[in-house]
């Protein structure tokens, strides 16, 4: 698990932030998926929102649909 944490971790830096009005819908579902990814992997709201650079209610929002 610490692992794949930390590829997570290496893949997300190397990421630009971007806005998420300008990306294309499947670049918007793999960002959803890794949302739960994680969550189902047991790892916390806030250090998912660390990861991902999304906000606290973005993350939240996936987890809970």
């Amino acid at each position: 698990m610490k692992i794949e944490l930390l590829s997570y971790r290496i893949s997300l830096m190397c990421m630009d932030k971007e806005d998420a009005r300008f990306q294309t819908l499947e670049q918007l579902h793999e960002r959803r998926k890794q949302v739960v990814r994680l969550h189902r992997k047991k790892i916390g709201v806030m250090r998912i929102v660390e990861l991902n650079g999304l906000s606290y209610p973005a993350v939240r929002g996936v987890i809970d649909r």
